[in-house]
């Protein structure tokens, strides 16, 4: 009985753990060198906090912050940094997933209405 308990126990967590990570995704347009790339992850990792995985890549136009556990940003405050760092923000989502490949992220902006 107690190697059942513990055995529950134990899926239940690592259920929790898998299932827990986000990331907070944008397309962004403006970012056209490194200087553009640069000045927003800054922003996004200041309000993200370093525990994050923040990546901004100019070439694929792409803003992330992923979290193994649920993400330190909303898509609202997302939003708001992309604008107040003069880009323009064409489409925030949030997916219950960790990425950590702006080419991913790329691809999973594409398939989101």
């Amino acid at each position: 009985m107690k190697k059942f308990i513990l055995i529950a126990l134990t899926l239940m967590f690592t259920t929790t753990l898998v299932n827990s990570a986000e990331t907070v995704l944008g397309k962004v347009n403006g970012l056209v060198c490194m200087k553009c790339q640069m000045k927003l992850t800054k922003a996004l990792t200041k309000k993200a906090g370093v525990q994050t995985h923040v990546q901004v890549a100019w070439p694929e136009g792409v803003a992330m912050v992923a979290s193994n556990d649920k993400a330190n940003i909303t898509e609202e405050e997302f939003a708001k940094i992309v604008e107040a760092n003069g880009f323009k923000l064409k489409k925030v989502t949030t997916i219950n997933e960790y990425i950590n490949s702006a080419k991913d992220g790329a691809e999973i902006l594409k398939s989101v209405n």
